[in-house]
């Protein structure tokens, strides 16, 4: 942050600019101020409705690996550390808001915040990250330009792929017609609009993928095969229906959407051992 803010001071007058700045937080090890670590304490966390003692799926990321149970302290603590580093990252960006203003930028200025992926903290059993699970792929997005942008929360859809055209439509820059994500702009600017209806995911190392609609989620796993949710009435995921007869309709359309999609980027994927 203070390297942000050293490039803000400098580039003041410089016209236009662009600045990435890539936090770690909130990530392991859990470093922060004391302030930080002692905000939030672990006895008053509430576990996730969807806590389970032993993992549903055997999950990615370091923390997990050999991890066969975990209990209610363990993810009591990790919530509480979590909540501080993200309470943490949360007065940095403060920072960065306060020195836009000081020098005269923040009307011109647009930010966009967003996060690469979701922490389980104990969701289904899992500790970490790198599964296809609702906290696991749903990821922060925040756009604010000061002046244009009214204040809005909508459900409509967006990927990381959509960020760089989004940035290119704003600043009135010809969109190649080679980019696969679309301008956020629309919805930005208050219209009732849907770019895309589903969306997909991929875990390639272990072959897992899924895709999402407003309703819901189909996933595929070597280890677990297919399951399906409604979305609607079991947003923590609880209930496999990919076994109910009732939803083999609905499975198999959201089975074949998927392979279509496979197809259509088998070009990016190393091949299957």
């Amino acid at each position: 942050t203070d390297t942000a803010i050293t490039f803000l001071e400098n580039n003041k007058n410089n016209q236009p600019f662009f600045m990435w700045l890539a936090y770690t937080n909130p990530h392991l090890p859990y470093r922060m101020p004391d302030k930080f670590s002692e905000m939030y304490n672990p006895q008053n966390m509430i576990l996730p409705q969807n806590f389970l003692l032993k993992p549903k799926l055997p999950a990615g990321g370091l923390i997990d690996r050999g991890k066969t149970e975990t209990s209610e302290q363990e993810i009591k603590d990790l919530i509480s550390g979590h909540y501080g580093l993200v309470s943490y990252l949360d007065e940095e960006i403060g920072r960065l808001v306060d020195k836009l203003k000081e020098v005269n930028l923040l009307e011109n200025t647009v930010i966009i915040f967003m996060g690469d992926n979701g922490y389980m903290l104990g969701s289904q059993g899992i500790r970490a990250k790198q599964v296809l699970y609702e906290e696991s792929i749903r990821v922060p997005l925040i756009i604010y330009w000061e002046g244009n942008i009214k204040p809005k929360v909508t459900n409509e859809f967006a990927m990381n792929i959509d960020i760089m055209p989004t940035v290119l439509d704003i600043a009135k820059v010809e969109i190649p017609k080679t980019v696969s994500g679309k301008s956020l702009l629309p919805i930005l600017e208050g219209k009732d609009i849907t770019l895309i209806n589903e969306v997909f995911c991929e875990f390639i190392p272990r072959q897992w993928e899924c895709i999402r609609t407003k309703e819901w989620k189909y996933i595929s796993t070597p280890e677990l095969g297919n399951e399906l949710y409604d979305l609607v009435n079991d947003p923590y995921e609880k209930i496999n229906l990919a076994i109910d007869s009732k939803y083999t309709k609905i499975l198999n359309q959201l089975k074949e959407k998927l392979a279509t999609w496979d197809k259509e980027t088998k070009f990016l994927k190393p091949k299957k051992q």
